[in-house]
């Protein structure tokens, strides 16, 4: 829980190559890094770009390492995932899903605040 402090449980642990410990507050986990799944013995690389992150006819390249994914953009969009539009004028606008995304967040601060 947050404000709890854990008994660090990987101090003295050592995961057999190529899992890694990972502290699930007081307990412990030998576990795959970030991006890649475990099968067996091994961690296989998991493919990100299967799941289309990319947006704007962005352009998914993926990765085997800690770089997991990278998305290429088309010439008039930026970002992460593409999601940002560049205007002419250079300047950054972001997309329609992007504003979506934002006022739901707000929406919902909102409601969860109002009765405060």
């Amino acid at each position: 829980e947050k404000g709890c402090p854990s008994n660090k449980p990987c101090t003295n642990v050592l995961c057999p190559e190529p899992f890694e410990c990972v502290d699930l507050w007081n307990e412990f986990e030998c576990t795959c890094p970030d991006g890649f799944r475990p099968q067996g013995v091994e961690c296989l690389n998991e493919n990100e770009c299967e799941w289309s992150p990319c947006e704007n006819r962005g352009i998914c390249i993926d990765y085997a390492d800690e770089r997991r994914y990278e998305c290429v953009c088309p010439a008039a969009f930026t970002g992460l995932h593409c999601e940002l539009h560049l205007q002419e004028s250079g300047f950054i606008t972001p997309s329609r899903d992007f504003i979506l995304a934002v006022a739901s967040c707000l929406l919902l601060l909102l409601c969860k605040y109002s009765d405060l």
